[in-house]
Parts: structure tokens; sequence; C-alpha cells
């Protein structure tokens, strides 16, 4: 928890004097991959170098044990481990607050992944399998359409076929009832015949 405390005050730090610490010691602390700007945590670079860098940079700084310097004959032994003491423990502080900076910057770059990449990558494959069914139903209904349309065609031959063969089996029929009603054929009342004479001599 103390790591956590101090990497965020080292984040805070930098994000106030938008410079990195300075640091005493020859320490080459990495550039942070975030940075406090108020309440908020602003990305130091882009989004994806970040995550490249995050993903290949190590997580835990190395371990520096220290210079250690040989005591020599005739020197205060409790000065020389009080100083030793002290440069040790600000060493610890150091790599605490380091590693609570990059506990920090990792929490934030997850938390931004996931919650921003990873959701709009899912909304974009929703949205994908959405247009591709949406495609398919239209592409099904234009089939069914062609369907009935074909369908409907064929039943409309086929009428004006059964149109066609009655107008013409009623054409031919047509000068046949002609033929059988012909009231001059058919109506010999109408011409009066003539009785047949024979010649007789009286």
């Amino acid at each position: 928890m103390y790591a956590f405390c101090s990497g965020l005050k080292a984040l805070a730090l930098e994000g106030q004097t938008k410079t990195r610490p300075r640091v005493t010691d020859t320490e080459d602390l990495p550039a942070p991959l975030v940075r406090m700007d108020g309440d908020e945590f602003v990305l130091a670079d882009d989004l994806l170098l970040l995550l490249q860098r995050a993903a290949v940079e190590p997580f835990l700084p190395e371990v520096d044990n220290g210079s250690q310097t040989p005591t020599r004959d005739g020197i205060d032994r409790d000065a020389v481990d009080n100083e030793a003491t002290e440069r040790d423990e600000r060493r610890d502080e150091r790599r605490l607050a380091e590693l609570g900076r990059l506990a920090v910057e990792r929490f934030v770059l997850g938390h931004i992944f996931t919650h921003k990449i990873e959701r709009m990558y899912d909304w974009a494959v929703a949205y994908t399998n959405q247009e591709n069914l949406i495609r398919e139903e239209e592409e099904a209904l234009l089939a069914q359409k062609e369907k009935k349309s074909k369908k409907k065609k064929k039943k409309n031959k086929g009428k004006a076929k059964k149109k066609e063969d009655k107008a013409r089996t009623q054409a031919q029929e047509r000068p046949i009832e002609k033929e059988e009603f012909d009231p001059k054929n058919q109506c010999p009342s109408l011409e009066q015949p003539k009785p047949e004479t024979t010649d007789v001599v009286p």
C-alpha cells in the first residue's frame, strides 16, 4: 500500500512540475507512461505505443544493492553503518516509489484498455455482425420477392396461354357455329319450296 501511495505521489509530482523528478543518484528512471493532470490521468504518448512499451518493458526495476564502501581502520563503524542505513532507506523508498508508479501506470493502461479499446472492439464486432445479419435478411427478402415474381409471371403466362388457347378454340368453333346456324340453311320455311308439277293432260 505504501508503494502505491508513494507511486501516486511521484506521478502527481511529475504532473505538477511537467518534468521528471530530480534524482540525486545516477539511477535513470524510465519515462512515465501516464502523468496526473489535476485529478485525471493523462497519457504521456500515443496509447498503442504506450501499450507496446508496457508489454516489452520489465515491470520490476533492476535491484541495485548500492555501492559497498569498504570500512577503513580507524573510522567509526557506527557512523558508516548509519550512513549505509540512510542510503539503503533512501534507495528502498525510491524503489518503492518506482514500483508504485509502475503499478499505477499499468493499472491506468489496463483500465483504459479494458474500458475503451475492448469496448470499442466489441462494439465494432457487434456492429459488423448486425450489418451482416441485416444484409442476409435483405438478400433473403429479395430472393423471396424474386421467387414470388417468377411464380406470378409463370402463373400469368399460364393464364395468358389458357386465354390464347380458349380464344383459338373459340375462333375455330365460331365458323362451325356460323355454318350450323346459318338462317338460309337452317330455316327452309323462309324459302317457299315450289310444288312439283307433273304434266298431266286432261
